[in-house]
């Protein structure tokens, strides 16, 4: 029998599980243990490639916010002969610019690895 939304398989005791957590309640928002790791194992796998384009996403917009500031700064700072803070913008966008890299390499590579996701919610509030 095929979950619904789904295709993977449940088992008879999945099934029984389910069923037992339900009569019981949802103490902490939690389940019984064997039934919570399946879970979260069946949710780490759709949350991976999610992630990945996440990270994705957000190195583009990281980009094109950049350059077009960038282009804004540029002209303001020459003007005003204040090029020493163009320089520091530059520096901690390129720190950012480095982290959201590295979190979208990671989230690519190591897709159903929850760790090396969090660089991207972290990345995302950059």
């Amino acid at each position: 029998m095929l979950a619904k939304d789904t295709l993977f398989p449940i088992t008879e005791a999945q099934r029984t599980a389910h069923a037992r957590q339900l009569k019981s309640g949802f103490r902490d928002l939690r389940f019984e243990a064997p039934l919570e790791q399946a879970f979260l194992i069946e949710a780490e796998r759709g949350l991976g490639l999610l992630m990945a384009w996440l990270a994705t996403l957000l190195l583009v917009i990281w980009s094109g916010f950049w350059l077009s500031d960038g282009l804004r700064l540029h002209s303001i700072t020459v003007a005003t002969h204040q090029a020493h803070l163009l320089d520091l913008i530059t520096a901690s966008r390129a720190t950012v610019m480095a982290f959201l890299v590295t979190a979208t390499v990671l989230a690519w590579r190591k897709r159903h690895e929850a760790p090396r996701r969090r660089w991207v919610v972290v990345g995302a509030l950059l």
